[in-house]
This record gives structure tokens, sequence and C-alpha cells, in this order.
């Protein structure tokens, strides 16, 4: 909402949709918006969340890697039905990169990169509540939803490029990594103490490069916008 609404300055009333009644309350309304705070859930199918038939936008960041392909499928249908145009942001799509510095092509290879992004991209594939997750699929099946249902698709990268002034947030997502590939590999290990130390040393590994104050990351998504044909 704070980002589109200078850059489309015709809508004047957002509906915000979260299942958190306090971070809808702090999502500050810009100057001369109407806004509608909705808790919902979005577990139910398409747009049943929303008070309103028709929208002229459905937005949403951060979403669709957590949705399944049916319910992504029935968002785009509902999408059709109401005449919306749809754009959604910060899809994951499975690209991890590790590289010597922030400016540098060079990358700055660990032996268990490898191992630990396959873990996390197979764990973004687990049921999130709405169904066995898209992951790092979801950008290309809503690339190709979206044109079945009649629309006008692009789907343009948009990677997290993080560096030093970015320590704190990536050290946060070595931290999640690390919990998520603890989970997946243990359903598969013989040595569940083993793989934790294995892990715990990769992240022990990252978080020093971060400390070093010369790295980049390179965290891939995708940002899809649809217009109806």
């Amino acid at each position: 909402m704070r980002y589109l609404t200078p850059r489309l300055p015709g809508i004047r009333h957002w509906t915000l949709v979260d299942h958190d009644a306090g971070l809808l309350e702090r999502a500050a309304a810009p100057e001369g918006v109407e806004v509608t705070r909705v808790v919902g859930d979005l577990a139910g199918r398409g747009l049943e969340a929303i008070p309103e038939s028709r929208a002229h936008l459905v937005t949403a960041s951060a979403l669709l890697d957590l949705v399944s392909k049916d319910w992504l499928g029935a968002l785009a249908a509902a999408c059709r039905d109401a005449g919306s145009a749809a754009l959604f942001a910060l899809s994951y799509d499975g690209g991890i990169q590790w590289q010597v510095a922030q400016d540098e092509p060079r990358p700055d290879d660990d032996p268990d990169d490898g191992i630990i992004r396959r873990s996390v991209n197979a764990h973004q594939r687990r049921d999130k509540g709405l169904g066995g997750a898209l992951g790092p699929m979801a950008g290309l099946t809503a690339e190709m939803t979206f044109r079945a249902a009649g629309y006008r698709v692009w789907l343009l990268p948009s990677s997290w490029r993080l560096g030093p002034a970015d320590a704190e947030l990536a050290r946060a997502l070595v931290r999640g990594w690390e919990t998520a590939a603890v989970e997946q590999l243990r359903a598969a290990a013989d040595d569940e103490a083993a793989v934790a130390r294995q892990v715990r040393a990769w992240a022990e590994r990252r978080c020093a490069t971060i400390a070093s104050g010369r790295f980049g990351l390179m965290v891939g998504h995708l940002d899809l916008l649809a217009l109806r044909a």
C-alpha cells in the first residue's frame, strides 16, 4: 500500500487482509486514502476473505511460495471473475548464492552450501496451511496459472542482494535456513545429532562470513504482474 499508492494515484481505497490484527493496526494509511482492515484467514479459497466482490488490484508480498497449486488456481479464478489486476512480489525462486564481496561476482563456496540450499528448498514445499506449498516453483506456476486464466503476465527477477549493511538480515536468514535444514534432513537421517552438528557448523561458518564485513549474498525472488488481456 505504501509503495503503490503514490504510483497508482487513482486507487483511493485499500482493503488490507491479515490474520494478525496487531499487524493490520500498524499499517498506517497514506494521506487521503481510505483503508479497510480485515482480520481473515487465507486458508479459504480465492478472495472469500475480502468483503468487496470487485477489486481493481489484488496484491501481496512473499505469499505465493507458501500456497498450493490448487489455492493459486482458485485465486487466479477469483481475480478473473472480479476483473482485477494482480501483482505478487517477492516469491522465492530457490536461488541462494554467496559472493566474496557485494560488488564482486566471484562466488564464495562452502562445501555444505549445496546441501543446505536443497534442504531449504525441500522444506519450502511443505504444507504451510494452504496445502502442499509451491516453494521455489511459485513464480513459474503463477505465470502459467494466470496465463491460463486469460491474463497477460510479466514475471521478472527481484532478487535480494545483501552486503555488509544488511548483516542483521543476513544473519537472520542463516539462522532460519539452519532451522529449516535440520528439520528437513532429520526426517531421512540415521544420525540426527550428526545432521544437527553439520548444519550448525555451516551456520557458524556463514555467520563468520557475515561478521567479516566483506560478503555478498543473493537470494532469488520473482515479481509477477498479471493484467487482463
